[in-house]
């Protein structure tokens, strides 16, 4: 099924890193071979065939393509969106004029640096939902991501239930930030300027869950290195 849907939407293959996390090697190898195979069969049943790729590819990359503009419409969680929401928001109401250009180079490398970093974490991870929590913010940093691809943090907070039994110091703030970004009500008028304000609570959200699997491997890491220290001096105690 993952494999599905890899070949049909190309960014579940992120969650393909659950499986390595795992040590189900062998899994994510077949994994691989189900979805690229999965991804190519479909195009030798249209009249380009095999070379019907580039033209797709070439689709997709300028749908998704990423820029800073001053577009009301344009929405998006990733850092590209989250700038261009912040620029549309400061230029509408204080007449300031940015470098877009500069902006959006910065903010594309944002996107992949971000991504990277969310992926990263999973490996320092202790609980299942927060290595998924990882990969999915992995997939709406990578690129702008519509509303829509919300609905993925909705796999966060079925494994996080599943999981947790209660409701924790530690689990409130990633918990509220995951509900605040699913609830999308009431909904506004696209040609609204309030539609922006809406993205930006969720952009908010989605950043402090960024900030939130770093701190979390960076304290694992901490305690992991804590850990074999003592491990090492209790070694050296017995052997005094």
């Amino acid at each position: 099924l993952l494999a599905v849907a890899a070949a049909l939407k190309i960014y579940p293959a992120f969650l393909g890193l659950l499986l390595i996390l795992d040590k189900k090697y062998l899994r994510a190898i077949r994994t691989v071979i189900y979805g690229v195979v999965l991804f190519f069969i479909p195009f030798f049943f249209f009249k380009e065939g095999i070379h019907g790729l580039p033209v797709f590819l070439s689709k997709i990359f300028k749908r998704t393509g990423t820029g800073v503009t001053v577009n009301w419409r344009v929405n998006g969680f990733s850092f590209d969106r989250m700038f261009n929401n912040l620029i549309s928001i400061v230029e509408e109401n204080f007449h300031v004029v940015f470098d877009k250009a500069l902006i959006s180079g910065l903010a594309f490398k944002l996107n992949t640096g971000s991504a990277v970093v969310c992926l990263a974490c999973a490996f320092f991870m202790k609980k299942e939902w927060q290595k998924v929590l990882c990969c999915i913010l992995g997939i709406l940093y990578f690129n702008n991501q519509s509303v829509y691809g919300l609905c993925l943090l909705l796999i966060v907070l079925i494994v996080m239930i599943r999981s947790e039994q209660f409701v924790s110091k530690s689990t409130i703030v990633p918990l509220l930030c995951i509900i605040n970004s699913c609830v999308i009500l009431p909904i506004i008028d696209w040609n609204d300027h309030s539609y922006s304000i809406r993205d930006l609570r969720i952009q908010i959200g989605l950043f402090v869950l960024f900030v939130y699997i770093i701190a979390i491997a960076v304290k694992n890491v901490v305690i992991g290195i804590k850990a074999k220290k003592t491990d090492v001096k209790k070694v050296e105690a017995v052997s005094e």
